[in-house]
């Protein structure tokens, strides 16, 4: 059970993401006030964590994992590949999967003069539901040595359906007491599942979308899992079928044609809402795709998660008052 102490610099954390996010939020209470009073003198939204904060350890200020700590980040050593792929391991008849094993792709540089036996390879993960859940430490196994030299490793990651869903640092130890890692320069990679609906998907039974005289107008509403504190939410949409494709990103609350931050929700998600008004004339149907941007910041590798209703588009007809997939 989280701790109060937690409990009340999580808030604060949570308080402070907001501002930088543009949003308003108001927090009624003790609960702010204790946490802020409880703080270090002079801290502000980008001051460094102290050595006993454990709160949000993947957020801004938070403490990174023992092999950020202990290591160099050095893509030229160790790096993650992109591919990932899952294999069920436990089922039952009413759940169906209920527990994965994921396969992390790494590529490491050997090191010479060092016993091959002496090398470890791994990564250190956590799920993004559970964002005060322990950080944990998966070790790889070697599958092959490409022509350039470069061995190929697999991390196997075991997880349960709800925990699916988390970033990860990979790291290598040679065994010449040196560690790398590969971090995505500091906002780490992410595993889905082959499942991006995990990490947006959109709420059309609570979105008002409609098309009238010409115009389209009212909110979408999507969920979001709480992956960053920068992030991306945006939309891809048309009024003529794809011929034309109008693109809308975020920005602040009372903006029109763009996503903002509404609140947060159960599983470390939030929902984010976007206030349409589209001028378009003749239009009969309105289409769009929602997606969320990981990787935003510090020159990581960006990587952009599709909602399409399956392929299909979410689509809102003239006169039917709703969007449907």
């Amino acid at each position: 059970m989280k701790s109060q102490n937690q409990d009340l610099q999580h808030l604060f954390h949570r308080a402070l993401r907001r501002i930088r996010q543009g949003a308003f939020v108001t927090i009624q209470g003790a609960a702010l006030t204790s946490a802020l009073l409880s703080g270090p003198a002079g801290c502000t939204d980008e001051a460094p964590a102290t050595d006993d904060d454990t709160v949000d350890p993947q957020g801004p200020g938070g403490k990174g994992d023992w092999a950020q700590g202990e290591g160099e980040r050095n893509t030229t050593m160790v790096s993650f590949t992109g591919d990932a792929w899952s294999e069920c391991r436990e089922t039952s008849s009413r759940t169906g999967c209920y527990a994965y094993e994921a396969f992390l792709k790494v590529l490491i540089k050997p090191v010479a003069d060092v016993s091959p036996t002496a090398k470890k390879v791994g990564v250190v993960y956590r799920s993004v539901e559970s964002y005060l859940g322990p950080e944990r430490t998966a070790n790889g196994t070697y599958f092959s040595t490409r022509p350039d030299g470069l061995e190929e490793w697999h991390v196997p990651v075991r997880v349960l359906t709800y925990e699916d869903l988390f970033k990860f640092n990979v790291w290598y130890q040679p065994g010449n007491n040196k560690t790398y890692y590969d971090d995505n320069n500091g906002e780490l990679h992410v595993f889905t599942n082959n499942n991006a609906t995990q990490v947006i998907q959109a709420a059309p039974w609570e979105s008002s979308v409609k098309v009238v005289d010409g115009r389209v107008v009212g909110k979408v509403r999507v969920r979001v899992a709480d992956i960053d504190n920068d992030k991306i939410v945006g939309m891809h949409c048309t009024v003529n079928g794809w011929t034309n494709v109008l693109e809308f990103g975020t920005g602040n609350g009372g903006d029109k044609n763009k996503f903002y931050w509404v609140e947060d929700t159960w599983g470390n998600n939030e929902y984010w809402e976007i206030d349409l008004d589209v001028a378009a004339p003749g239009v009969t149907e309105f289409r769009y795709a929602v997606y969320y941007e990981h990787g935003v910041v510090n020159d990581a590798k960006r990587t952009r998660y599709w909602d399409n209703a399956g392929g299909s588009d979410y689509r809102v007809v003239r006169g039917s008052g709703g969007s449907r997939g």
